[in-house]
């Protein structure tokens, strides 16, 4: 390869490494050791190999000069030669390194969390997160591990945030630290999509303008179509992972899932709305459009689940309050009630569901086996309901009294102490979530919620490969979920990135 071929700016930076990993060579190795090295000669094989892959003899023509080139840089003894060997003072890698990170106004992952450690918006996260329990009684991780993914979650939120609109310093929502500010700008800029891009997401846009006056026209079919059109459309975008992109892909599944529920065509609706959630895992209405559809098929424990999760993210609202207690009634169906004192008029809800078990827990010994089971089931609903109303600990209290006056026998069981495996992750007490999910799966294997929470705890204890096998297991029984599938990748890569793949 000639000179004139050779790409400047990476022979360049060949040259730079070459020349600072043979200055490290020659250094003394209890000096080597602080830089991270304690291997010389594996330094020097590197080193070899490097200069062996390169054209190492005309990498000299591509180092950079202070100054204009050259010029005014090298000084050469009158007497010298031109067979003598001259060193020209090009400049090295550690100026080219502390230059270019000043230009990006960049800092070191540590730098910038030291920074971060000291900001009142952080010890405010940091004190949320310890009322939550996150750091009591788990001997799985260290304190320092765990304060560490704090922070490092905080300083993601903080850059997520300045992505989403990184010219207002207000975005995060505190003080504007120095690089994340710049980092966000840059990745918008290499993600921006570019003028076709953007006429066709207007062309998919109008589209779906056209589908909702047709859903206002009750002329549903054709609302199906012209949604099916902006996805179709909205694939021609070369960015299908931008932001914007997938945000507006999740509103189409969405509103082409309220159509085929409209069409009463449930089944496609279902999986119109888990392709929303994939693209949008915190969209209120596929959850709760997720919801109607399990309804009509009749799913209801499915259904309770998908409106809570709508309640979770926005749609706490009246209809989905009142389809939580239609499904809640209809799977009590016609089971004993539980007595209200004589003043319950005067409870609140929660005061009265307190009392409700608070009476079981005091009869309990009095009930016949069929009343238990009768009682327990209640008592779930009571836990579902809390965890409607993100009431966790309570939720979990529920369960814990259902669970403790059955036998092993009942054929519910298996519900219970997964449904206290989901309280629990809520809670991030994932230790005893994983006990409880193995518990469900040993009265019910083919249970692929119980795998499914398994998988999660095992996820967030660090436990990457057998949070797959959790998942795998759950998604074969419940190939249509896309939670679980959506964590499996997760934990893949996780997985990789442990192993320094």
């Amino acid at each position: 390869m000639s000179r004139q071929q050779q790409p400047p700016s990476e022979q360049a930076l060949l040259g730079l490494i070459i020349d600072y990993l043979s200055g490290l060579s020659k250094t003394p190795k209890h000096l080597l050791r602080s830089t991270g090295i304690d291997r010389v000669d594996n330094l020097q094989l590197a080193l070899d190999n490097l200069k062996l892959a390169t054209d190492y003899t005309n990498i000299g023509y591509h180092r950079y000069y202070r100054l204009n080139g050259l010029a005014g840089t090298v000084q050469v003894d009158e007497g010298a030669s031109f067979s003598e060997e001259i060193v020209d003072e090009h400049v090295s890698l550690a100026e080219a390194v502390f230059t270019g990170m000043n230009v990006l106004n960049a800092r070191s992952r540590v730098d910038a969390e030291e920074e971060i450690e000291h900001t009142p918006l952080f010890k405010e996260f940091l004190s949320a997160v310890k009322s939550r329990g996150y750091f009591a009684n788990d001997k799985s991780e260290t304190y320092e591990r765990k304060y560490n993914k704090v922070l490092t979650k905080f300083r993601l939120k903080l850059r997520d945030k300045a992505i989403a609109d990184p010219t207002n310093p207000a975005a995060l929502n505190g003080p504007s630290l120095r690089g994340i500010d710049d980092a966000a700008h840059r990745i918008k800029l290499r993600t921006l999509l570019n003028r076709q891009e953007l006429e066709i997401m207007e062309e998919a846009e109008a589209h779906k303008g056209q589908g909702n006056k047709n859903m206002q026209r009750k002329d549903y079919q054709s609302a199906v179509e012209c949604y099916t059109l902006a996805i179709d459309i909205l694939a021609q975008v070369g960015k299908p992972s931008h932001r914007d992109v997938m945000s507006n892909k999740s509103v189409y599944f969405c509103n082409r899932s309220a159509a085929y529920l409209s069409l009463n065509e449930y089944e496609l609706a279902v999986d119109d709305a888990r392709n929303s959630i994939t693209l949008n895992g915190e969209y209120g209405k596929a959850y709760f459009r997720l919801g109607l559809a399990l309804y009509f098929q009749r799913r209801y424990e499915d259904a309770l689940e998908s409106f809570m999760s709508a309640q979770t993210y926005g749609e706490d609202n009246a209809a989905t309050k009142q389809y939580v207690k239609k499904v809640m009634d209809i799977i009590k169906g016609n089971q004993q009630q539980i007595q209200s004192p004589p003043n319950a008029m005067n409870q609140s809800s929660e005061d009265q569901q307190q009392q409700s078990m608070n009476t079981i827990s005091s009869k309990q010994s009095d009930f016949s086996p069929v009343d238990k089971n009768k009682k327990a089931e209640v008592l779930k609903m009571q836990g579902n309901n809390f965890m409607s109303q993100k009431k966790f600990e309570k939720a979990i209290e529920s369960y814990s009294k259902a669970i403790g006056l059955v036998s092993n026998e009942n054929p519910n069981l298996y519900i219970y102490y997964s449904n206290r495996a989901a309280a629990l992750c809520f809670l991030q007490d994932y230790e005893a979530a994983a006990d409880d999910a193995t518990a469900s799966i040993r009265l019910k294997a083919d249970y692929g919620k119980a795998h499914a929470r398994l998988g999660l705890s095992l996820f967030f204890l660090g436990h990457y490969e057998e949070a797959i096998e959790a998942y795998r297991t759950a998604l074969k029984y419940e190939p249509d979920n896309k939670a679980s599938l959506s964590y499996l990748h997760k934990a893949e890569a996780k997985l990789e990135e442990t192993r320094g793949g």
